[in-house]
């Protein structure tokens, strides 16, 4: 069962990378080439080694490592986006008389995911990063 359920959570929270790729325009083309191109490029922001042989587009040097660094900063995003969501979740199923603060209001979505998405760029430093993701939910209240 666990492995099921684990199986399901990968799948949903790569939907959020898959659904933003035309947000940002530094990946904006991987949605219209082949999606066998995007798996081997999340492969890659995760560490994996891909062979370049292995891509059915040749991508020069440069292009492939920026989508690599965006990619990498959208795994921080698509982390908040989700732990944003199942706060949302979780207060939204807790019965009123049963609450020790107030109910969690903020709810995300792929909308919001796509919104910071376009802002990613592959120079952005963590801080930088962290600042972006502060400032959009700040914005959010």
């Amino acid at each position: 069962m666990g492995d099921i359920l684990s199986r399901r959570e990968e799948a949903c929270s790569l939907s959020y990378i898959e659904n933003s790729l035309t947000s940002n325009p530094a990946v904006a083309s991987l949605a219209t080439l082949d999606m066998g191109d995007v798996y081997r490029f999340i492969r890659l922001a995760k560490g994996e080694t891909i062979p370049d042989t292995d891509f059915s587009h040749p991508y020069i040097s440069a292009e492939k490592n920026e989508i690599v660094d965006v990619l990498k900063r959208n795994f921080s995003v698509q982390q908040t986006v989700m732990w944003i969501n199942q706060q949302y979740i979780e207060s939204a199923a807790q019965a009123d008389n049963y609450r020790t603060e107030p109910p969690f209001k903020l709810q995300d979505s792929y909308r919001n995911m796509n919104k910071l998405a376009e802002k990613v760029s592959a120079v952005m430093n963590q801080e930088e990063l962290s600042a972006m993701l502060r400032d959009h939910y700040l914005g959010e209240i």
